[in-house]
């Protein structure tokens, strides 16, 4: 193997690893506060995406079908660590129940990422 060869791998390979981590890891989770929750009460639900760009946001519209939105608040959380970068941005939503029972939070796309269904109940 040339030494040119060996050089060419040694650079792709370090240009590769200083790739922000905002590139590699790309997760979006949900999750609420309580379940279950009374009929007459509110619950937040907490959606969480690791390095996503600044412009994606939640699509809430499918929790409209089970669900009243109330207000939804963000926030963004950087950190450099020995040189990676990593984001994370925290959406709450404050949902009350249209009706009593088992209740779906269906799948939530943020970017290109979507989080799991999640099941919760209400109760009277």
């Amino acid at each position: 193997m040339s030494d040119f060869f060996k050089m060419a791998i040694v650079v792709l390979v370090i240009s590769m690893l200083s790739v922000p981590s905002l590139v590699w890891a790309q997760s979006v989770k949900a999750y609420v506060d309580r379940n279950p929750v009374m009929a007459d009460e509110t619950f937040r639900l907490f959606v969480e995406a690791e390095g996503i760009s600044s412009g994606d946001t939640p699509n809430l519209q499918n929790l409209e079908k089970h669900f009243s939105l109330l207000g939804t608040s963000h926030s963004r959380q950087m950190s450099i660590i020995n040189g990676r970068t990593s984001s994370v941005t925290k959406w709450v939503t404050t949902l009350a129940p249209k009706r009593t029972g088992t209740l779906t939070i269906p799948s939530i796309r943020v970017g290109s990422r979507s989080t799991r269904p999640l099941t919760t109940n209400s109760a009277r």
